[in-house]
Parts: C-alpha cells; sequence; structure tokens
C-alpha cells in the first residue's frame, strides 16, 4: 500500500510541476503581448509624426526656398525627436527582444536587415547634406520658381526617406522582414 501512495505522490507532484510550467508559459506570454503592443503603440505615434511631417512640407513647397528649407529642418528635427522617445521606450524591453531574436532570427537575416537600414540612413544623410549645401538664393523669378520646385522635391522625398527608415525600424522590432 506504501508503493501505491508513492505512485499518487509523483502523479501528483507530475501535475503540480505541469500547472507551474503552464502558468510559467502564459505569463510569458503575457509579457510578450504587453511588450508588443508597446511596440507598436511606439511605431504608431512615430507614424503620426511622421505623417504630420509630410502635411507641413505640402504646405511649405509654395513658399520662398529659405522658407522650405526651414520647415525641412524642423520636419526632420520631429523625426528624430520622436525616433529618440521611441528609442528610449525600446531600451525598457530591450533584453527581451534581444532573447527574441537569438532564439527566433538567424545572424544572416539580421545583417540584411540592418544593411537596408544603413543604406537608408546614409542616402538620407546625403539628401540632407545636399539641402543645406543648396540652400542659395534665386537669381530672378523663373530661377526661384525653378529651385522652389527643386527643393519641394528634396522635401518630400526626404521624408519619404524618414518615413521609409521608420517603417524598416518597425518591421525589425515587430520581427517581420522588409
Amino acid at each position: 500500500m506504501t508503493d501505491h501512495g508513492a505512485n499518487y505522490d509523483s502523479e501528483k507532484s507530475t501535475v503540480s510541476l505541469r500547472q507551474y510550467v503552464e502558468s510559467l508559459i502564459r505569463e510569458s506570454d503575457k509579457r510578450n503581448e504587453a511588450q508588443f503592443t508597446a511596440a507598436k503603440e511606439a511605431v504608431a505615434a512615430a507614424l503620426a509624426a511622421a505623417k504630420e511631417a509630410v502635411a507641413a512640407a505640402l504646405v511649405a513647397q509654395d513658399k520662398l526656398t529659405s522658407a522650405a528649407f526651414v520647415a525641412a529642418k524642423e520636419a526632420l528635427a520631429e523625426a528624430q525627436i520622436q525616433l529618440t522617445a521611441y528609442k528610449a521606450q525600446s531600451n525598457e524591453w530591450r533584453a527581451t527582444l534581444t532573447d527574441l531574436i537569438n532564439t527566433l532570427m538567424l545572424r544572416p537575416e539580421i545583417l540584411a536587415m540592418f544593411s537596408g537600414v544603413n543604406k537608408n540612413a546614409e542616402e538620407l544623410g546625403k539628401r540632407v547634406s545636399a539641402l543645406e549645401n543648396s540652400g542659395q538664393f534665386g537669381r530672378g523669378q523663373a530661377e526661384a520658381s525653378i529651385a522652389d520646385r527643386t527643393k519641394s522635391q528634396w522635401n518630400f522625398a526626404t521624408i519619404l526617406s524618414v518615413i521609409t527608415l521608420l517603417l524598416l525600424l518597425a518591421s525589425l522590432f515587430l520581427g517581420k522582414k522588409p
């Protein structure tokens, strides 16, 4: 009869262990869901800020060349502020994301994604540099009009690059391939 009691205790401890493991899995799922929800909200905020920046750039395209340059610089500063805020929030759950990346993604995939982000960042830097170097006043009404159109095109392209960069970062943190 003592053998039967030992088996019963063994079964009871197995059930308890199973319940414990299942509760650990549920808690882990809840934490992961909360982290991905926070990332989704941060990306939505960054995209909303980028949308506002695009709207501001479209309004500014009819202004003088110097006014368009100032608007683009402000839009870039706003996007940088939003990106900084997003990075600050992402630092809170960086350890969990590191574990997920190490267990769910292969290193070559991560390197390919970062390569794309780096190319976009370099292109954005070149475009901003080109904007700063081409900020000359027009020589006559026709030249001013052509320069204004060119500046507007650069502003739109710069903002699209910022949006692309944000989308690539979002896909990186949400585990999707670009």
